[in-house]
């Protein structure tokens, strides 16, 4: 057992060093919050899915600069990953698509390579995802935001990488509670798709900085007073 504890919270405190797999023993936590520092090495996915009770792992800006273990994909309770401004390299592994309970994936401000997984479209819940600013390649697949069915997505970030091919024309109208769709600063081409109008509650389209931006935005989409970012 883990003594009760539920909370780890030393955030700006300084710290070096790794996470200690050990932690894996403190069945009781709940959140881990190691922001701030400057922690290196790996993440121990086994140890952190072991902890049936963790809904918060955040570990963002730091100097963690090993690969996102696929391990943490067994997590069972996960609501809130963090990994934001660190220096973790290699792929998104698809295993986190099977952390059904995740709100949130931030990974901005890496150096992940690869493509986006597919598999991410599974999180059902997922609110917020942010993939900027890393090194992310290939086209971003559409049954990431699935056709089928309502998604829960508020805010989007896929900007800053060097995604190719055409924004996905599937993309509207279940993205009912979105309100941040940002997708500049890559390799994307074509025109902005007409179905982006569809996302009722869009406030920002960030489409700046990319290949394709030549002819002129739907003017269903600047008719309906969204602040659009295409130059």
């Amino acid at each position: 057992g883990g003594n009760g504890v539920t909370h780890i919270d030393m955030n700006n405190r300084g710290l070096g060093g790794f996470i200690d797999p050990a932690i894996g023993l403190i069945d009781t936590l709940r959140e881990i919050n190691l922001g701030n520092n400057f922690i290196s090495n790996n993440i121990p996915g086994e140890a952190i899915a072991n902890l049936t009770k963790l809904e918060v792992l955040n570990v963002h800006n730091n100097r963690l600069n090993g690969f996102i273990p696929p391990s943490l994909g067994n997590s069972t309770s996960l609501v809130h990953i963090g990994l934001s401004r660190n220096l973790m390299v290699g792929p998104i592994p698809k295993e986190l698509g099977k952390i059904q309970t995740l709100v949130s994936l931030d990974l901005n401000m890496n150096f992940l390579n690869g493509t986006i997984p597919v598999e991410l479209g599974d999180c059902i819940y997922l609110a917020e995802l942010n993939l900027g600013k890393n090194r992310l390649t290939g086209e971003i697949p559409p049954g990431l935001i699935p056709e089928g069915r309502v998604s829960k997505l508020v805010t989007l970030r896929l900007n800053g990488n060097m995604l190719e091919n055409q924004v996905p024309a599937t993309w509207g109208s279940q993205l009912r509670y979105m309100q941040i769709l940002d997708l500049s600063r890559n390799w994307l081409i074509g025109d902005v798709p007409p179905a982006l109008a569809d996302i009722p509650n869009l406030r920002e389209l960030w489409l700046s900085h990319n290949t394709w931006m030549r002819g002129e935005t739907p003017s269903v989409l600047t008719n309906k007073g969204l602040q659009v970012l295409v130059r």
